[in-house]
Order: C-alpha cells, then sequence, then structure tokens
C-alpha cells in the first residue's frame, strides 16, 4: 500500500497530471487483456491440443480445416491487438510528453 501511495505521488509531482498516467496504463493493460492475450492463449491451447490430438501413427485428427482457419482467426486478432495496443499506448504517451 505504501508503495502505491509513493507511485501515486511520484507520479502527480513530477509529471503533468495523475489522469495522463492513469490513461496511459489504462489504454496499455487494457488492450493487452482485452485483444493480446485471449488469442494468444486460444493459439498456445490449439497447439497443445493438436499435439496430444494426434494419433501414435503422427496422423493429424479430422478436424485440421477447422483448426488452421481458427488458427489464422485467432494470429489475426492477436496482430491487430498488438497493433492497437502499439497505437494506443504512443498516442497516450505523446499527449502525457506534450503536456509535461
Amino acid at each position: 500500500v505504501t508503495f502505491c501511495i509513493v507511485c501515486t505521488l511520484f507520479a502527480e509531482f513530477f509529471s503533468s497530471g495523475f489522469v495522463h498516467i492513469v490513461s496511459f496504463i489504462g489504454c496499455f493493460c487494457v488492450s493487452i487483456v482485452g485483444f493480446v492475450l485471449p488469442p494468444l492463449f486460444a493459439i498456445q491451447l490449439s497447439n497443445q491440443h493438436n499435439k496430444m490430438g494426434r494419433s501414435s501413427s503422427g496422423e493429424p485428427n479430422q478436424n485440421g480445416d477447422v483448426e488452421n482457419e481458427m488458427f489464422f482467426c485467432d494470429a489475426a486478432i492477436l496482430v491487430v491487438g498488438v497493433v492497437a495496443t502499439v497505437i494506443t499506448s504512443t498516442l497516450t504517451f505523446r499527449e502525457l510528453m506534450m503536456r509535461a
């Protein structure tokens, strides 16, 4: 709790305003949690499922086409999430620096 208070006071005294700091942290965290982590976890779970779903002869299971479509959809959403995170964080950080 003391660390949070010290960080808050530091941000208030040495930046243009606490609102801009919270805005930067918010846009970074929300876009990561909302747009980057879910498709990343889906890709990881899909890869684990594919490894476990192969038969002893090494042949893939019957749902290969659907899994490939889902992989490309998840990968596209992941790319959009990373781009959105970079853009929103950059714009917010620039605004923070301009007001400082």
